[in-house]
């Protein structure tokens, strides 16, 4: 998904290119048509923007994708276990719910914790959510009791994906469901993402109540994670991961001052 809106960006950045997002579509089916009509210069008459929106409306859709058991071989074609009718390319399992907003109710916990931190730049710029609402949905994401936040986190930051990561540890701290030892993967995400102002504030409250006897281990704590993301780095072998190894570095020297 995300590859596909990488590619959408390319797209939109040529500036040749007409976007059609799918509520419109839904909704507004003749508008659109026209909205089409106007970007390649033909003059399409209101009342045929009308014709063609229930000519090609996703209750015709259904019955052509019901009705394809029904086809003659050559009104039809296979590919990747579809059968897949030529004229309008409709295929095998193509019309579902036909409304936005499915992945709310299809992705488990997990998974929609995971898509609304990765697509967070697509779903604000395309208008599917504001800051506010966006940092309302990643509070009910955290709240959930199904969601292992935690799982979640590690497997973004497995995947270098350190941005969401931190934006993920950071909300919980903020929460405050965060344990201490979150609080250290927090600091090492902070080094990661180059944000040493994050690491250094974090580490401060981190020992602010602590017993200074146990000082020295939370020291050492942090130490070994810092050193074992910083060998990860290197061994990536990336300009981009030799410059992270290098933060993580530098943290582990303030740490020792």
């Amino acid at each position: 998904m995300r590859v596909n809106l990488h590619l959408m960006d390319r797209y939109q950045s040529g500036g040749r290119s007409l976007f059609i997002p799918f509520d419109r579509v839904m909704n507004e089916p003749a508008a659109e048509i026209a909205r089409m009509g106007i970007y390649l210069d033909r003059d399409i008459s209101p009342d045929r923007c009308h014709e063609i929106a229930a000519e090609i409306g996703v209750d015709q859709a259904r019955q052509v994708v019901g009705g394809l058991d029904h086809l003659t071989a050559d009104a039809t074609f296979q590919a990747a276990n579809r059968t897949i009718e030529r004229k309008t390319l409709l295929q095998t399992g193509h019309i579902n719910g036909a409304k936005t907003g499915r992945w709310h109710e299809d992705l488990t916990p997990e998974q929609q914790l995971t898509a609304h931190l990765v697509l967070r730049s697509w779903l604000l710029n395309l208008g599917y959510e504001t800051e506010a609402t966006w940092l309302s949905q990643l509070d009910h994401g955290l709240s959930c009791t199904q969601a292992n936040w935690r799982g979640v986190a590690q497997a973004l930051w497995q995947e270098e994906d350190y941005g969401s990561a931190f934006r993920l540890f950071a909300r919980a701290i903020e929460q405050e469901i965060a344990s201490h030892e979150d609080v250290l993967d927090y600091i090492t995400l902070a080094a990661l993402c180059g944000d040493r102002e994050a690491a250094g504030l974090a580490w401060w409250s981190y020992i602010a109540d602590r017993d200074l006897s146990d000082l020295s281990a939370e020291v050492m704590a942090l130490q070994a994670k810092l050193i074992n993301e910083m060998k990860r780095q290197e061994a990536l072998g990336t300009a981009a991961s030799c410059d992270r190894a290098a933060a993580l570095r530098d943290c582990l020297a303030e740490l020792e001052e």
